[in-house]
């Protein structure tokens, strides 16, 4: 699952917990999402499909006319709106994202409180433009029945929120048991390499070579959507510099192609990169598992808005070569700032440079990690990422921050 749902089903489990009745509205039963909250026991109404309220500024014109006349006949979705409110009857509604508003319409004319939660700039990261407009969407997110989360103080301030809204991170993980998980998983992995060293019968067998100089295998891991905003290309032209200097490393990509952009990228890689250096794994379940093997993953996206692949690939114990700006940087300074040290490796701090400037500064910081001699300054940098990431993103302290939020404005009323 990406960082949006993912967040949503940790934080949905974790309310349930502290005692509150949860139902969540989805545009479908397909998928992780619907199929996880279905397992848990979470109530579900996905009746109604709808789309995202924005549209791509450069999209085709008739294109576009077409996705903003689907946005503008949204009668049946209002009604099926209005009856999920009359059968749950819920004292707050919750939207999870932002470029949703008809559940804000419908409880402004009901009464209810509303809640939006902001997960993107939507501009500056993916392009898009606000239907009806932008000034439409920043009037609704300050209207007095609705109160916003941010997930980070630059969207915050992106969007010009106030004193009634609140900045609360992420929950990437159940902090109750992580240190237990991670220590079962690292047992499994200790039992899984001396299985595969004496072939499961003692005999001696060939193992995946392994970066000993960085202390995993000799890949980096990308996982993320293929798509522009999420900076693909950047990487592929970094790898295209990095490859021929640095025999038998690969680039392993862990996420779902995006349209002509994926195509395009995925046919310079197989033009002008060693055969086998990358590896294309499409959308896969096994990216903690990788991330524990690599010797850094990249995040080179444009303006990410929070980053659930740093912060997860933090908590792994891997090193993160990371774009400095929008929410990766501020999860970078929130690590120096608490532990005194950088928690990652940074490139790339003016948003406007070129991509090919931006290719040189990301080669320069892979080229570090692959010849770096790691032992405590590494170690001492992990231990550090995965300290910030347990005090500031665990999906209890999410949730508890959240609840403290809707107490605060029920007693308003």
């Amino acid at each position: 699952m990406s960082g949006a749902p993912a967040a949503l089903l940790n934080l949905v489990l974790a309310l349930r917990e502290r005692g509150h009745e949860c139902a969540v509205m989805l545009p479908g039963s397909g998928g992780a999402l619907p199929k996880k909250l279905k397992a848990a026991g979470i109530r579900m109404f996905a009746e109604q499909k709808y789309s995202l309220s924005i549209y791509p500024r450069c999209l085709n014109p008739l294109k576009r006319r077409r996705r903003r006349k689907k946005l503008e006949h949204r009668e049946l979705l209002m009604s099926y709106m209005g009856y999920v409110l009359d059968c749950f009857g819920p004292d707050i509604v919750h939207t999870n994202v932002g470029p949703l508003d008809f559940a804000a319409e419908a409880c402004r004319l009901k009464g209810i409180p509303h809640v939006w939660h902001l997960r993107e700039y939507q501009d500056l990261d993916f392009g898009m433009k606000f239907y009806p407009s932008q000034e439409k969407f920043m009037e609704m997110i300050h209207g007095d029945w609705n109160r916003c989360i941010a997930i980070t103080a630059d969207i915050f301030s992106h969007f010009k929120l106030g004193i009634r809204d609140r900045v609360i991170y992420d929950g990437v993980f159940d902090e109750r048991e992580s240190d237990e998980k991670n220590a079962a998983a690292q047992e499994r992995r200790l039992l899984g390499a001396e299985e595969k060293a004496d072939g499961g019968n003692g005999e001696v067998s060939q193992c995946e070579p392994r970066n000993a100089e960085s202390g995993g295998r000799k890949y980096f891991l990308y996982a993320a959507r293929i798509e522009k905003a999420k900076g693909f290309d950047i990487l592929a032209r970094a790898f295209r510099k990095f490859a021929p200097e640095h025999e038998g490393w690969q680039l392993i990509v862990a996420g779902r192609p995006c349209g002509f952009y994926a195509f395009r990228w995925k046919l310079f890689c197989r033009r002008h990169l060693p055969k086998g250096s990358v590896k294309f794994l499409g959308q896969s379940d096994r990216v903690a598992e990788l991330m524990r093997e690599a010797a850094a993953t990249v995040v080179p996206s444009r303006y990410e808005a929070f980053g659930f692949t740093t912060a997860e690939a933090m908590l792994q114990g891997c090193t993160v070569i990371g774009r400095d700006t929008a929410g990766t940087r501020e999860q970078f300074d929130n690590g120096l700032r608490s532990t005194g040290r950088e928690i990652g490796l940074r490139f790339g701090g003016d948003s406007s440079a070129k991509a090919s400037k931006l290719a040189e500064q990301l080669c320069a910081r892979m080229s570090e990690v692959a010849s770096a001699p790691g032992g405590k300054e590494l170690a001492a940098m992990h231990a550090a990422a995965k300290r910030t990431v347990k005090e500031n993103y665990g999906a209890c302290r999410c949730a508890l921050q959240v609840e403290e939020f809707y107490n605060e404005i029920l007693s308003e009323r």
